[in-house]
Parts: C-alpha cells; structure tokens; sequence
C-alpha cells in the first residue's frame, strides 16, 4: 500500500469539543450583554383621567350629557333601477327616509334641523366661554344612526370641544 492510499483511507475527524465550547460562550455572551425594553408590550394611549373604578371626586370636572334621541325612525327605501322611485324594502342596500333625532343638552331641546343644530352650537360654545375645561359625553339612544353621532361630534368640533366620550344603551 502506498502513501496516497493510507491517506485516503483515513477518515476525516473533526474536533467537536471546541466548537460546542465556542458555541457557548457566544451564548453566555449573548445573554449576558443583551438589554430588554422596559416598556415593550405597552401601549401609550391618553385614556380620560377620572372615567375608572378609582375616582378622586375633587378632580372630577362634571360632564354635560348630550344626548340623541329618535323622534321618527323613518322608513328603508330602495332604488329601483328601472323607474329610479324608492320603494319600501326589509333588506339590502337602502336609503333611509324621513329619519329625524332631537338633541337634548341638560333640559334644552333641540330638533335634528339646520337651525337647531346651530343653537345646540351656540349653547356649546357659550359653555365653553364659562368653562373652557368642560367634558361632553354624547349619550346615543336606540335606533340612533352613526350619521347622527358624526353630526353632533362635528358639532362640538366647530364648537371648540376636544373632550368628547361616547356612550350608549345597553338595550338592543
């Protein structure tokens, strides 16, 4: 036998005892130096102080409750394609006509109207001339539509108001 066959004929060994030291440390390493967020996982959000379980009564500012409610729930209509007239329909898409909501700020009442929107604006901003540091909260009763809510938050936007929560019924 040659000296070329003999060193083909030995198998090819590697060291894995340095490797896996190596392997090691760079873990040890690695968990040593490595620094977590503190505040990773939370979320910053500016939730309404004093709206909880734990109120402070001398911080609470009290809120004005404005509240819609529906006068005439007004009835589905749809489009029909071929002679463009509203027919009354159960489902699907539809339009809603003759739908009309009040507002009702402390005892004052306002109708769903362009002129009763503007007195309900006039009131808030007179509000906000006595206390600017006023919170709403906008209190939605049954069969009130989405629509409506936007109506009365673009109200208290041109109002001045930025401290607007929502609430509803329970009932369905």
């Amino acid at each position: 036998m040659s000296a070329i066959q003999e060193i083909q004929s030995d198998e090819t060994r590697l060291e894995m005892t340095p490797m896996i030291d190596v392997t090691f440390l760079l873990l040890i390493f690695f968990i040593c130096t490595i620094r977590f967020k503190s505040l990773e996982g939370k979320l910053a959000a500016y939730l309404p102080k004093g709206d909880g379980v734990t109120v402070n009564p001398a911080d609470e500012v009290e809120a004005m409750r404005l509240s819609i409610r529906v006068v005439h729930p007004g009835q589905k209509m749809l489009a029909d394609s071929a002679t463009q007239q509203w027919a009354g329909v159960a489902d699907g898409p539809f339009r809603l006509v003759g739908h009309e909501v009040e507002y009702q700020l402390g005892r004052d009442r306002y109708p769903g109207t362009e002129a009763g929107r503007a007195s309900l604006r006039a009131r808030l901003e007179a509000q906000l001339l006595v206390d600017p540091d006023r919170r709403l909260t906008i209190h939605s009763m049954g069969g009130t539509l989405q629509a409506d809510a936007v109506e009365v938050l673009d109200i208290c936007l041109v109002a001045g108001l930025s401290d607007v929560t929502f609430a509803g019924s329970h009932k369905p």
